[in-house]
């Protein structure tokens, strides 16, 4: 009988119900929090799945072909790289609130809306997935007790 750590899976991969909350802050401060100041709650969170590297090797494996380099070395080539994006989007951000469009409409959490918070703002999908990620070193961790 395995041990099981923060929904790790005994193949590494994560429970697809396991979710951390990610709260919006200025990433140039360490992603310090943007809270209302009359009661300090966040302006802006989001519901992210825990996601390990198996689970996004997963999903990149749908896209991606091995093709010759021209020196005879086979090398990974990405069919789809919009639709990849999207689908890892998918997988990662579960919900949000407080989530706004430069123009100040709310942005529904859709996958159109994932990809517009992408082209708004890469580093902060970077820094969700990164985050999302973080918890993987809890569940391979757990490995090396077996």
């Amino acid at each position: 009988m395995g041990i099981r750590i923060r929904g790790a899976l005994s193949d590494g991969s994560f429970n697809k119900d396991t979710t951390i909350t990610y709260v919006f802050g200025d990433l140039k401060q360490g992603n310090k929090p943007y809270v209302d100041e009359a009661t300090g709650q966040p302006l802006a969170t989001a519901v992210l799945r825990v996601m390990s590297k198996k689970d996004i090797e997963r999903i990149h494996a749908r896209y991606t072909t091995k093709i010759a380099d021209g020196t005879g070395r086979m090398v990974p080539d990405i069919s789809d790289p919009q639709a990849l994006k999207s689908d890892l989007l998918s997988a990662l951000i579960v919900s949000w609130e407080g989530v706004e469009a430069e123009d100040g409409t709310p942005l529904e959490c859709t996958t159109k809306g994932r990809l517009a918070l992408d082209n708004l703002d890469p580093p902060r999908t970077a820094d969700m997935l990164e985050r999302a990620m973080a918890n993987e070193v809890v569940g391979s961790d757990a490995a090396s007790f077996r």
